[in-house]
């Protein structure tokens, strides 16, 4: 998935995540999304969206990158709904804390 999202193969990731015998992990989602957001696909990243926000997935990272592609364009009222989804399901994003001094 990294793969084929890194190097804009987009559509191909799409229809791989689409035919899976297994679950969509976080790190699967993260990485498509990554994909959408540096290639600048938000089409795909809609569709997958619809599927991704109805997972139980417990880790921030495809959330969090969903909503930025989402604020990149400002469509705030998307932003607002990942970060309902990801507060319903008990999904947080820690604070970097930077201790250089």
């Amino acid at each position: 998935m990294d793969l084929l999202s890194r190097s804009g193969r987009m559509e191909e990731a799409y229809n791989l995540v689409k035919e899976m015998p297994m679950k969509v992990t976080n790190s699967i989602d993260g990485a498509f999304f990554n994909g959408c957001k540096l290639h600048k696909i938000r089409d795909l990243a809609n569709k997958m969206a619809e599927d991704i926000l109805k997972m139980e997935l417990k880790r921030p990272g495809g959330f969090v990158t969903l909503s930025n592609i989402y604020a990149s364009d400002g469509e705030w009222e998307e932003v607002e709904n990942v970060r309902k989804v990801m507060k319903e399901k008990g999904v947080h994003k820690k604070a970097v804390v930077d201790n250089k001094d």
